[in-house]
C-alpha cells in the first residue's frame, strides 16, 4: 500500500481544487468552482504589483515579493468576478517579515480585480481570494486566520484604502469523504453563496487515485512517489501513440517529435492553462529526461534508426516503412522505471497527515 499525504502536500491540495473547476471529467469528484460558474483562467501566473502598492511598501521597509505567483486563478465570466487561490504550507509570522510566506501573504493581500484585469486582459469587478492552508489541526487554523486579520488590517492602514482580506480554506477528512472547508471572517465569499463545508469525492480505500494527477510533478522537488510514477506512464504511453501514429512515406526525410505538443500537452491536460515558465521548463527537462532514455534503447536495438536532439524535442531519422514497424515491437519491450504491486493495481491511499 502506498499512503499519499495530503497534509503538507500542496501538488495534490493544488489538483483537488483545479479538479474542482472541470466539469464533467470524474462523476466522483464535486465540480464545486465550476457548478458555481468558475473555469481556470491561469495557473501559476507571475503578476507585478502596482508601482504606488511597491513604493509604499519599500518606504516603510516592508518586506514582499514583487512578482508572486498564486497556485490559480479562476474567473466567473457571467458575474464577472476572480477567485485567486494560494496554497500555504505554514502560518505566516508578523514577528519575521523575511520569511517567504509572510513576504507572499503581504503581496496576496495587494492583489485587486484591476491587477488581475490588467495583467490578463479580461473584463472583471470583482476580487476574492482563498487561502488554503495545509495544516489541518484546529490549533494551527485559528492563528492562522488571525494572523492573517492582523496583517490585512496593518496593510490597509499603510496604503489607506481597504485591502481583500481573503478567505481560508481547509480540507478534513469525515466519514470516508473529503471535505473542503471554508472560514470567511469578512463574509467576502457571499457572492458565491459558499457552505461552511463541501464535500469534494469519497475517501474508500478502492479508489483509483491516477486521474488525480493532473498535474503530477512539483518543481520544487516535493513531488510524492505516486506523481513522479503517473508522470512516466502517462509519457511512455503517450509516446507509444506517437509511433503508432506514424506513416512513412518516401518523402519524408525526418520525423519530429515535439516534447510539448506532441507529449506533455497530451500528459498535462492543463498544459495551456499554465503561466509558470519555471515549472514548465522543469517538466520539459523531466520529460526530456525519460525520452532520452527510452529513444536511446531503441536506437542501440534498431539498425536503420538514427535519432538526435533539438531543441523543442527530437528529430527522429527513419530509413524505411519496415523502421516504423521495429520501433513499435522495440518500445513494448522498453522498462525503464520500475513499478511496484501496489502501483500496478492502484493500491493506494490518501491520508490527511504523515502519521
Amino acid at each position: 500500500m502506498i499512503n499519499i499525504s495530503l497534509e503538507k502536500n500542496p501538488l495534490m491540495q493544488l489538483n483537488l481544487l483545479i479538479w474542482m473547476s472541470l466539469k464533467g471529467r470524474e462523476s466522483w469528484i464535486n465540480p464545486y468552482f465550476n457548478n458555481k460558474g468558475y473555469d481556470i483562467l491561469v495557473i501559476e501566473p507571475e503578476m507585478t504589483l502596482p508601482p504606488r502598492h511597491i513604493n509604499v511598501l519599500n518606504q516603510n521597509n516592508i518586506q514582499f515579493i514583487d512578482n508572486p505567483k498564486p497556485e490559480v486563478i479562476f474567473i466567473n465570466k457571467n458575474k464577472k468576478n476572480f477567485l485567486i487561490i494560494e496554497c500555504k504550507n505554514q502560518c505566516f509570522n508578523l514577528d519575521n517579515n523575511n520569511t517567504r510566506s509572510t513576504k507572499q501573504a503581504t503581496s496576496f493581500l495587494i492583489y485587486n480585480a484591476d491587477l488581475i484585469s490588467e495583467s490578463f486582459g479580461i473584463e472583471a469587478e470583482n476580487f476574492y481570494g482563498l487561502l488554503n492552508y495545509n495544516f489541518v489541526k484546529s490549533d494551527y487554523l485559528s492563528e492562522f486566520s488571525e494572523t492573517i486579520i492582523e496583517l490585512s488590517k496593518d496593510l490597509g492602514s499603510l496604503f489607506n484604502e481597504k485591502t481583500n482580506l481573503p478567505s481560508t480554506s481547509y480540507f478534513s477528512e469525515e466519514d470516508n469523504n473529503l471535505f473542503l472547508n471554508f472560514i470567511d471572517p469578512d463574509n467576502s465569499l457571499s457572492d458565491m453563496n459558499f457552505k461552511d463545508k463541501v464535500r469534494v469525492m469519497n475517501l474508500e480505500k478502492n479508489t483509483t487515485l491516477t486521474p488525480l494527477y493532473l498535474i503530477p510533478l512539483d518543481s520544487s522537488g516535493e513531488t510524492d512517489e505516486y506523481g513522479e510514477i503517473v508522470f512516466y506512464k502517462r509519457l511512455k504511453s503517450n509516446f507509444g501513440v506517437f509511433l503508432g501514429q506514424l506513416d512513412y512515406s518516401d518523402n519524408n526525410e525526418e520525423v519530429i517529435l515535439d516534447i510539448e505538443t506532441d507529449i506533455l500537452e497530451n500528459v498535462i491536460k492543463i498544459w495551456n492553462n499554465w503561466n509558470n515558465a519555471e515549472t514548465k521548463r522543469f517538466i520539459r527537462n523531466k520529460a526530456r529526461i525519460y525520452l532520452n532514455k527510452i529513444i536511446s534503447i531503441l536506437d542501440q536495438n534498431i539498425e536503420n534508426f538514427n535519432y538526435k536532439s533539438i531543441n523543442d524535442g527530437y528529430s527522429l531519422d527513419i530509413k524505411d516503412r519496415n523502421t516504423i514497424t521495429d520501433l513499435r515491437k522495440e518500445f513494448l519491450k522498453v522498462e525503464i522505471k520500475r513499478e511496484d504491486e501496489a502501483v500496478k493495481k492502484h493500491q493506494l491511499s490518501l491520508n490527511l497527515n504523515n502519521q
